[in-house]
């Protein structure tokens, strides 16, 4: 989580082409996707160097751990979009992403290489264990099914990755492993819930289905007011986090999970731009279960908007499912060759096809 930590690899998807009817030439089929592998590796070294270079200068103190961690889970995502087989090769170059961005943050090479194992265990343990809380289409529609996603990319992953993290700081800091197993999983869990439910969003029904409903002026300006009100509300208000819940709860209510999940990411990212400041933190000298008490509200505040938004996917789905059926039957009762008539409760006739 922090950038001293290698983080997950990225990948982009490549599925092979397939061809139907003539066996395709020996030469020409293979090399398309050779180029796709290439890009694909290329897009997720460049987005991993990106997050984990600014979590790294997101941190309060340098050489810490990230307070805000979202590299991780935007591996986890792309690994996801691909086939086992390639998760080696997107893995191979989130680790070179990482240590660059270590390196190019001025951490030692022995210590940015020391963080690699943790969080490539993190990023692909995520992955498989998102498989297990079924399609993504489903995730973003159903609260069961997105709660489980959750956990299982997002809790279970930082939960292990904070372990192994730790073990390996206490090595070289002289900290108590409290506190770094603390700093670990929280700043991942954040990272994960904020960054796994657009990631699942933009699976399950691509880029520009998810542009199409955030470009709409009430959901862009629903956004920009949750985004806003967790910026102001973290330095000003004692209850922060209730402005901060009701803003994203208006966000789904408007924008749908499109809008939420994007929301939770901003809000979740301007709360770190503060933390970065030092206008919001903890108190020095507490242990690390303040420290975990302290910003695991920030979960809880992004939680209940994706479950609302999840929420009302489905309902809005179920009365498109009722609309379809009843056009069908509509057009089944008007056009069908034998006569047909309807009639109330008093038995008098209200339609006739």
């Amino acid at each position: 989580m922090d950038g001293d930590r290698a983080v997950a690899p990225s990948r982009m998807t490549n599925d092979p082409m397939a061809s139907g009817g003539s066996p395709p030439t020996p030469r020409a089929q293979p090399e398309r996707p050779e180029r796709s592998l290439a890009a694909s590796l290329a897009l997720l070294a460049v987005l991993h160097f990106v997050f984990a270079y600014g979590a790294i200068h997101l941190s309060r103190q340098p050489g810490s751990v990230a307070t805000l961690w979202y590299a991780n889970a935007v591996v986890a995502v792309v690994l996801l979009s691909h086939r086992r087989a390639e998760w080696p090769l997107h893995l191979l170059a989130m680790a070179v992403a990482n240590v660059a961005a270590n390196l190019f943050s001025g951490h030692a090479t022995g210590l940015s290489l020391s963080f690699l194992l943790p969080n490539l265990v993190e990023a692909a343990l995520a992955a498989a264990l998102l498989r297990l809380a079924g399609p993504p289409a489903r995730c973003v529609q159903q609260v069961g099914a997105l709660l489980w996603a959750l956990v299982l990319g997002a809790i279970v992953p930082s939960f292990v990755g904070a372990t192994l993290g730790a073990a390996v700081l206490s090595m070289q800091f002289d900290a108590p492993v409290g506190s770094l197993w603390s700093a670990w999983f929280v700043g991942t869990v954040i990272g994960g819930v904020s960054v796994l439910p657009l990631g699942l969003l933009l699976l399950a029904r691509g880029w520009r289905t998810v542009l199409a409903a955030l470009v709409r002026p009430a959901v862009t300006t629903a956004v920009l007011i949750s985004v806003a009100t967790a910026a102001s509300a973290s330095v000003f208000s004692h209850f922060r986090y209730v402005y901060v819940s009701v803003a994203l709860m208006l966000v789904a209510a408007i924008g749908g999970f499109a809008g939420a999940a994007t929301g939770g990411l901003l809000a979740s990212l301007s709360v770190g731009v503060v933390i970065a400041l030092g206008l919001f933190h903890p108190a020095p000298g507490e242990g690390w279960l303040e420290t975990v008490a302290f910003y695991l509200p920030v979960v809880l505040t992004l939680v209940p908007p994706l479950l609302l938004a999840a929420a009302l996917e489905r309902n809005r789905q179920h009365v498109h499912e009722i609309e379809d059926r009843e056009a069908q039957f509509r057009t089944l009762y008007e056009r069908t060759p034998v006569m047909m008539h309807s009639v109330d409760v008093e038995r008098r006739l209200v339609a006739v096809n």
